[in-house]
């Protein structure tokens, strides 16, 4: 508080909305919003400051168990997404490891990176429409059973789009096969019709699919993960975050840095 007060005296600039977060010994937070302003005398010189501080440890406890109530109830669905097909769960959920370290570096705040990870959890939620024998089949995919794997897409799409989540949200889950060159699907997006959200799932998504084992296919590795995501770097996926991507892998020594410990 007096280092609010002497920035406020010195500058003259008032503080408007700081919050403040403070652990207390029983593991709880305490949580205010402070705002100080300066106060003038006649002649135009600050003599003072003048504050009000709120106490909103209760609103901020209740936001809290809402997020962990929606966190929840995304994870029993997850694990439902489990039972039927544990292997587009996994997919999911490296997926949003991945995708969030990515957003942690491009330095997106909590909120946006919640609502990332949340995205990548739910990104494949419509592959549950499709047929196991389709969707685990080996070897190549006829035309109409490509076609009915591309709907998942829309599928996911569909079943998020009514919730009461922001419009990006689920935009992103839409857009996360698009590529920058207008290859990708559903819609054929080019460029800046793309979300960086959805741009950062479809990097994550190529990364974790290729290096990972599936039932039609043993891993291709890491290394040619990478390798198509740098032949692809600027056409079909935005620069930036393929090179955060191969920054995050060399670190770990080109081993998946997303595993869970």
């Amino acid at each position: 508080m007096t280092d609010d007060d002497n920035y406020v005296l010195h500058t003259g600039k008032p503080i408007i909305g700081k919050i403040e977060r403070t652990l207390l010994p029983n593991g709880t937070w305490n949580q205010v919003i402070t705002t100080k302003i300066p106060m003038y005398d006649r002649g135009g010189q600050i003599i003072g400051t003048m504050g009000i501080t709120r106490d909103m440890t209760m609103y901020a406890n209740l936001e809290q168990e809402r997020t962990n109530m929606m966190q929840s109830a995304f994870s029993v669905l997850g694990r439902t997404l489990a039972v039927r097909d544990p292997y587009t769960y996994g997919h999911n959920h490296n997926v949003a490891n991945i995708s969030e370290k990515v957003g942690r570096e491009l330095g997106w705040d909590e909120n946006r990176l919640l609502s990332l990870r949340l995205a990548a959890e739910m990104h494949d939620l419509g592959k549950i429409s499709i047929p196991l024998d389709i969707l685990n089949k080996p070897g190549k995919l006829n035309d109409a059973e490509y076609r009915l794997i591309q709907e998942h897409v829309k599928t996911s799409y569909d079943i998020i789009k009514d919730s009461h989540f922001p419009a990006l949200f689920a935009n992103a889950i839409y857009q996360h096969h698009e590529r920058l060159d207008g290859s990708g699907y559903p819609r054929g997006l080019k460029e800046g019709e793309i979300l960086p959200e959805a741009r950062v799932l479809a990097v994550s998504d190529v990364l974790e699919s290729m290096s990972s084992y599936r039932p039609y296919r043993e891993s291709l590795g890491i290394d040619k993960a990478l390798d198509e995501l740098e032949k692809g770097r600027n056409l079909h996926y935005d620069a930036a975050i393929v090179d955060i991507i191969t920054k995050l892998a060399d670190n770990n020594g080109r081993k998946p840095f997303w595993l869970d410990n």
